[in-house]
């Protein structure tokens, strides 16, 4: 799949639970949830759709610059852009991707403490392996808040 700001947004909403996903309670049990934290947005995917393009998402993440697959990561100013230095989309397509990647498990981010040491956002890792990163744990209970909030 071409990394483009069209075929981000058709995938992000993709996964994204449906009106006929939610029970008549209005909130799908939470063994479906597939957190997705953005730089400024909290998404909530349904893990099954994750799951089912999980290989599409990989796809869109390896055509990112060599610098992401560093284990300390690139700044996510520069997610609009390909390996081939082209700009595919702008901040709002950069952070659905980041959404995206971050449910299926392929990306990690410092903590939001340490944004300010890099212009108010993050430094994004993509990990396509889905091995631990050095973030990880602490992302897991930012997690945790962001929902509980």
């Amino acid at each position: 799949m071409e990394l483009t700001s069209a075929n981000v947004t058709k995938l992000f909403f993709e996964c994204m639970f449906s009106k006929e996903d939610i029970p008549e309670n209005g909130q799908p049990s939470k063994e479906l949830w597939a957190i997705g934290g953005g730089v400024v947005h909290q998404v909530v995917f349904d893990k099954r759709k994750i799951e089912k393009h999980k290989d599409e998402i990989k796809s869109l993440l390896s055509q990112l610059p060599e610098s992401f697959y560093d284990p300390m990561g690139e700044c996510f100013i520069k997610m609009p852009f390909t390996k081939d230095e082209k700009q595919w989309g702008e901040q709002l397509g950069a952070e659905q991707l980041l959404s995206l990647g971050r449910a299926a498990n392929f990306i990690f981010y410092t903590p939001k403490m340490m944004w300010p040491l890099t212009y108010g956002v993050p430094m994004v890792a993509i990990d396509l392996e889905e091995k631990e990163n050095y973030y990880q744990k602490m992302l897991d209970l930012e997690d945790e808040d962001a929902v509980a909030n």
